[in-house]
């Protein structure tokens, strides 16, 4: 297998399929025995839970999908901010229209 670095930091490798070097990869820790008092077990610990925290992957799906570059962020604001100003023009009309169906009396 060769990896190396190209210029714009992504690794390339000449097995074949992909798949097949991540099942590599994810064998390299097979057999090992990583203690509690390992340098990298905190930074591994971390990790892990970082991974499976659900509120950090919506927002690094939000970031991906939505706020992905200039443009598009831009765009989903503004949508939002339309929604919400349409939102609260509804809300005002149903309650003009409440009042006007039922005046207060004296």
């Amino acid at each position: 297998m060769k990896v190396c670095c190209s210029s714009t930091g992504v690794l390339t490798h000449s097995m074949g399929s992909p798949s097949l070097v991540v099942e590599m990869v994810n064998k390299l820790t097979v057999g090992l025995n990583i203690s509690a008092t390992s340098q990298y077990h905190s930074i591994a610990m971390n990790l892990t839970a970082h991974y499976k925290s659900r509120r950090k992957r919506c927002w690094a799906t939000l970031n991906k999908v939505y706020f992905s570059d200039m443009l598009t962020g831009t765009a989903s604001t503004a949508a939002i901010l339309l929604l919400f100003l349409t939102l609260v023009g509804t809300v005002a009309s149903v309650l003009q229209a409440y009042k006007s169906f039922n005046p207060t009396r004296p």
